[in-house]
């Protein structure tokens, strides 16, 4: 449980360090933006870049790399006879990447005379991103645009003038929204782990030597009120006395037998203290034989080792402060 807890708090801690470097690297990356350079990608060009009937709509598209805190506000075509402007212009951001952002800027136009028109040219305005700095104005040449006459079975739909089309237009806050979401979700997981953990309920672990005495006073108990005949109360004893030791000492003591078991405890690094080794030794020889020579156990002799077996319990339990195997 506790293992679990601290691997849960270390992530915790992992994601909100890594949440609030983003942000702090976002921050810097954003302030020093502020007086980056604007550049345009490539020409003006026209989409559909092809002959239109009179009447029909094209559009000026050109392409911007700003830095982040730079952003398209007007544009606008001029100068161009046969040509006007349509709607409102469209500003896009198609590519974010670290520091830097690319837009492009779509200007709807419409023809209302035929022949190839030139002449015209295309301004856009980029905000002055601080105090410091002004409003930047790029202006380039509109490519010629070739308009042909209707033919004599164009319908009215096709001389119809179109809408106004709808500014898609995106704020320079949207990085700073997707940032924010980001770091919202990741509080979110954090305190939800940690409501998680803090009401989790949590499992009562009795201690070995508190199972073992209380399992001791119940065999004594039973065994004075004839609950328990004398050789079930040994094996009893056998089985407290072992998984006592296995777990106060992680010993594999249920897989081993009686000989194997003294011979862990007998060595020169034995947990178990020299005190103790002599009554183990002799009560498990005696639980060997009633077991499996069936020889009659002894009242008297069960009780004293049941005593024993509280002593031992009692002198082996941890000390006040001191650590178990378990926590080391």
């Amino acid at each position: 449980m506790r293992k679990t807890k601290r691997i849960i708090l270390v992530i915790a801690l992992v994601l909100i360090s890594l949440a609030v470097l983003v942000a702090i690297a976002g921050y810097f990356a954003y302030r020093s933006s502020v007086n980056g350079v604007i550049e345009a990608k490539g020409n003006i060009y026209l989409e559909p870049d092809q002959e239109i009937m009179l009447g029909g709509a094209t559009a000026a598209v050109a392409t911007f790399k700003s830095p982040w805190s730079r952003r398209p506000i007007t544009a606008e075509v001029t100068n161009i006879e046969g040509l006007h402007q349509s709607g409102t212009p469209e500003f896009k951001r198609q590519k974010i990447r670290w520091g830097w952002c690319e837009w492009v800027v779509r200007v709807n136009l419409r023809s209302y005379r035929t022949g190839t028109l030139i002449g015209g040219k295309m301004s856009v305005t980029f905000n002055h991103g601080s105090q410091n700095t002004q409003d930047t104005i790029f202006e380039q040449i509109v490519p010629s645009c070739r308009v042909r006459a209707l033919s004599e079975s164009a319908n009215d739909q096709q001389l119809k003038i179109a809408d106004a089309v709808e500014n898609s237009r995106v704020t320079t806050r949207e990085r700073w929204l997707v940032v924010g979401l980001i770091l919202l979700v990741l509080l979110i997981v954090v305190l939800i782990i940690i409501l998680i953990v803090k009401h989790r309920r949590r499992i009562l672990v009795i201690p070995p030597w508190v199972q073992a005495l209380s399992d001791l006073d119940l065999l004594r108990s039973e065994l004075r009120g004839g609950e328990v005949n004398l050789e079930s109360g040994l094996s009893r004893l056998s089985d407290i006395v072992r998984l006592y030791l296995e777990k106060r000492f992680k010993l594999n003591t249920t897989r081993q037998t009686t000989a194997e078991f003294m011979d862990e405890l007998s060595c020169s690094n034995s947990v178990l203290p020299t005190a103790h080794q002599p009554f183990l030794s002799e009560f498990m020889n005696t639980a060997d034989l009633v077991k499996f020579a069936k020889v009659p156990p002894d009242e008297s002799m069960l009780n004293s080792a049941i005593d024993s077996a509280d002593k031992l319990v009692s002198e082996t339990r941890p000390l006040d402060g001191e650590k178990t195997v378990e926590e080391l």
